[in-house]
C-alpha cells in the first residue's frame, strides 16, 4: 500500500490520527485498495472490533467521477463531497469564501440560546463574551486568516449580547467596538479582541522551532525548497499558507534573532538599532550599493 506526498516525503504519508479518528491515505490503484481492504479485515479480526462502512467516507482527487465512485465502491464507503468539515475547521480545495466560516457564526448565536441575557448585569455579559463567545472562533482562527467580513460578523454578535443581552429589543451602541475591545488601562473594556493575527505568527514561530517534525518536513519540501520562510513566496500556495504571509511583517517587529558568526543575518534587510531596514533608513546609500548582503535569514530565540 502506497502512501500520498512520495515526492515531498520519502515513502508518503499513509495516515493521519487524532484521538478517535483516523485518516487513510493511499494513491487510488485498484492494488492499493485491496490491500487497505485486506489490512481493515485483519483489523477487525485480531481486535474484534468492527469499522462502520457507511459512516467512512472516500475523497479522492484527480480522477473523473465514474472512478471516484468505483473507488468508493470497492471500499464500501459514502463518496465524500468537499466542501467538509474536519475537527471543526472547513476544508477544501479551492479557497475558502466568507461563507464557509458562516457555521461559526451560527455557533456563537446557538450558544447565545439558553442564556438568561436579560438578568445578566453588564459586567455578567462581559465575562460570558470573554470566557464563551471570544473562544468559539480561536480554533480555526489558528489555521486560516479570516476576511474582514468574518471578523465583523463576530463581532457583531459579541457587541449585541454585551449592549442588550438575549432581548430582542434594540439597544443603541454607545461605543465602537474598537473602543470597546481596548484593554482597560487604555480606555476599553478588556474585552478580548480577535487573536487572528497572533495564533497565525504562532505559526511562523513553530517553524523556526520544530524543524524535526512531520508537517514542517512537508511544508519545506513543498514551499521552502530555495531557503528559509522569509525567502518563501505565498504564490500558488494554500489558504493556511497564504495566511501567515499576510502576518510574517508582525512576526518581524517583535521577533529577536542572535547575529553570532554573521552568516545567517540581512545587512541590509534586518532591523538593528533602529525599528526599520537600513535598506529604508538609508536608501540614498542602499542604493548605491551594487553587491548587497543578501545571505539566508534565519531567526533564533534572543
Amino acid at each position: 500500500m502506497i502512501g500520498v506526498l512520495g515526492d515531498l516525503i520519502p515513502g508518503g504519508i499513509s495516515h493521519i490520527q487524532c484521538a478517535d479518528d483516523t485518516v487513510i491515505m493511499i494513491d487510488g490503484s485498484e492494488k492499493s485498495i485491496r490491500n487497505l481492504k485486506l489490512i481493515l479485515y485483519c483489523f477487525e479480526w485480531l481486535s474484534g472490533l468492527k469499522i462502520n462502512y457507511h459512516k467512512s467516507e472516500v475523497f479522492v482527487f484527480g480522477v473523473q467521477q465514474e472512478e471516484k465512485e468505483l473507488m468508493a465502491n470497492m471500499l464500501n464507503c459514502v463518496m465524500g463531497v468537499l466542501r467538509m468539515k474536519y475537527l471543526g475547521i472547513p476544508i477544501s480545495d479551492t479557497y475558502l469564501t466568507m461563507g464557509a466560516f458562516d457555521p461559526i457564526v451560527h455557533k456563537m448565536i446557538k450558544r447565545l440560546d439558553p442564556w438568561r441575557g436579560k438578568f445578566l448585569t453588564s459586567g455578567g455579559r462581559q465575562i460570558l463574551t470573554n470566557s464563551c463567545l471570544s473562544s468559539i472562533p480561536l480554533y480555526c482562527m489558528g489555521f486560516y486568516w479570516l476576511q474582514d467580513g468574518v471578523h465583523k460578523k463576530m463581532d457583531g454578535v459579541r457587541a449585541k449580547f454585551l449592549w442588550q443581552g438575549t432581548e430582542e429589543k434594540f439597544r443603541y451602541h454607545m461605543a465602537k467596538w474598537d473602543m470597546i475591545a481596548r484593554p482597560k488601562d487604555q480606555g476599553g473594556v478588556g474585552v478580548i479582541n480577535t487573536m487572528n493575527d497572533c495564533l497565525l505568527v504562532k505559526w511562523i514561530w513553530k517553524i523556526f522551532q520544530e524543524p524535526d517534525t512531520m508537517w514542517f518536513r512537508i511544508i519545506k519540501a513543498k514551499y521552502m525548497r530555495e531557503g528559509c520562510f522569509f525567502e518563501s513566496s505565498a504564490k500558488g500556495g494554500s489558504q493556511f499558507w497564504k495566511g501567515l504571509h499576510k502576518v510574517k511583517h508582525m512576526f518581524k517587529w517583535g521577533a529577536l534573532f542572535q547575529v553570532r558568526n554573521g552568516s545567517n543575518c540581512k545587512f541590509w534587510h534586518g532591523c538593528w538599532l533602529m525599528r526599520v531596514p537600513l535598506s529604508i533608513a538609508y536608501e540614498d546609500i542602499y542604493r548605491m550599493v551594487r553587491n548587497n548582503c543578501y545571505v539566508h535569514e534565519c531567526w533564533d530565540e534572543g
